[in-house]
């Protein structure tokens, strides 16, 4: 799981019980008031190897977590309509009751890696006629890396693009939970291969939208607008005035820090605390800070997953 932040946006990057335990939290503490914008990747769809991505647990919470995820964009990639991957998909679940006794659920989908490495030995093979008809050197693996940029592979599983530099190209939807809707609604479209988008619905936010990168009392809560004239502060007034700022924060928090642990099969298994201290506006050098400790943390887990294989 990780979280970033950029200003009022906090990107979020895990499953989705632990997002929306999370917006659970941030709900307690006043944060889904329009002041923050929650993006959420959900990386592929499946139920099983991912999760369902939505407010509705049938639990007594779920009429907060409804509210809590009005304040929520969920990018992901944009629905299969190839009707020749359907025919794949049904050719899979054949062979895996015919060769393995392997029966799949009425609505469960074949496993989506076994699709990926399809894809990957059909644009392998594609490319080697290329590649034993060219003047490559077969030892020298980044050119032949490089043979797949600005290519095109038309698949029964559907269209596969890679750029200029050799990412893929990779059509995009942004959805959003609107009128207490289980499921999100496309607001919109983006083109990989054309890199344009397009408006599908109008965007609903609790506020004007987008909100401001500075709050109406400043990133402490302490503006002289939001503080009485006289100047006679007591110290009840300026602890109101830090509680407050918390909710109204629009800056990304260094200070931030997320622990978690398996506390119980509730469905608040995972608790998210916040550390208030060192809220302060983003700089040049916080973000340096923040971007170093990243990069450490992805190393760190990275070799923690090399020693446990």
């Amino acid at each position: 799981m990780w979280l970033f932040f950029f200003f009022a946006v906090i990107v979020f990057l895990g499953f989705p019980t632990e997002f929306r335990a999370f917006m659970l939290q941030v709900r307690t503490e006043n944060m889904t008031n329009g002041d923050y914008v929650y993006v959420v990747n959900e990386p592929f769809h499946h139920r099983t190897y991912y999760g369902n991505l939505t407010w509705m647990y049938g639990t007594q919470r779920d009429q907060e977590a409804e509210q809590a995820f009005k304040s929520v964009f969920l990018i992901t990639s944009a629905p299969e309509t190839n009707t020749h991957l359907q025919t794949l998909e049904n050719e899979l679940k054949m062979r895996s009751l015919r060769d393995f006794n392997f029966t799949y659920a009425p609505d469960e989908k074949p496993n989506l890696f076994a699709i990926a490495s399809y894809e990957c030995v059909i644009m392998f093979g594609i490319m080697l006629q290329h590649i034993l008809h060219a003047s490559v050197d077969l030892s020298d693996g980044s050119a032949i890396g490089r043979l797949f940029w600005n290519k095109t592979f038309n698949l029964d599983t559907g269209i596969i693009q890679f750029d200029e530099v050799g990412e893929r190209k990779q059509d995009m939807i942004v959805q959003q939970f609107q009128k207490g809707d289980v499921w999100p609604t496309t607001i919109l479209e983006l083109s990989g291969s054309a890199e344009l988008h397009e408006n599908v619905t109008a965007i609903e936010w609790p506020v004007p939208f987008p909100p401001p990168n500075e709050p109406f009392c400043g990133y402490s809560g302490l503006s002289s607008a939001c503080l009485p004239s006289d100047g006679n502060y007591s110290l009840t007034t300026i602890i109101s005035c830090s509680v407050f700022a918390l909710a109204i924060i629009a800056t990304c928090a260094a200070a931030i820090k997320i622990w978690f642990g398996v506390l119980s099969h509730h469905e608040d298994w995972q608790t998210f605390v916040i550390d208030r201290k060192g809220l302060h506006p983003f700089t040049d050098s916080a973000r340096a800070s923040l971007i170093r400790t990243q990069i450490s943390s992805i190393v760190y887990s990275f070799r923690r997953s090399r020693n446990d294989l």
